[in-house]
């Protein structure tokens, strides 16, 4: 359980990292792909609630598995131009779960930045490695077992694996990812 929550801090950290990058950003909510924060995002996008923008079904069919519950963990509603995210917390059959972060800014974050910032945690985890063809970029990190994925300029999602069997849950993040609207 310790290792859970510690992935979990880290993937509030990358959060909190990506909020203070978009500080830096420029442009506005209306640039790069029309993307505006909170809910009404693109084809259902909600960084207010992680838990409808993917839903129980699409998580369900996304990890081949029952989702037995979803809970909305956490919310953190953006305020002069900080971003926002919330996360879910989906119960899969046989005691796996894991946790979705969405996150949206309002103006297009320095995402270059951003990208080197996440794919080593803020220098706090080894170098997570690229998954190609999901957004702007991807990256997946074996010892967190958890996928980031940079959207777009506006959007990211964090997938963290807790209690799996069988499986290092990568195949399970990216098509999870492949879900998210």
């Amino acid at each position: 359980m310790f290792a859970g929550y510690t992935r979990f801090l880290c993937a509030l950290l990358a959060a909190g990292a990506l909020t203070l990058s978009a500080c830096g950003g420029s442009g506005t909510a209306n640039e790069a792909n029309g993307a505006s924060a909170g809910a009404g995002g693109p084809g259902g996008w909600n960084a207010l609630d992680a838990c409808a923008t993917l839903g129980n079904d699409k998580a369900s069919a996304a990890v081949g598995t029952k989702v037995t519950g979803s809970k909305l963990d956490s919310i953190v509603k953006g305020s002069d131009g900080a971003a926002e995210f919330s996360t879910c917390t989906y119960t899969l059959d046989k005691g796996a779960s894991f946790s979705l972060l969405t996150r949206q800014s309002a103006a297009a974050d320095s995402i270059d930045a951003a990208i080197a910032s996440a794919r080593t945690m803020g220098g706090n985890q080894s170098p997570a490695k690229d998954v190609p063809g999901l957004g702007k970029a991807a990256l997946w990190s074996e010892g967190m077992k958890t996928l980031q994925v940079f959207l777009d300029h506006h959007r990211y999602a964090s997938i963290s694996f807790y209690n799996l069997t069988g499986s290092d849950g990568k195949a399970q993040a990216i098509a999870i990812a492949k879900a998210l609207p």
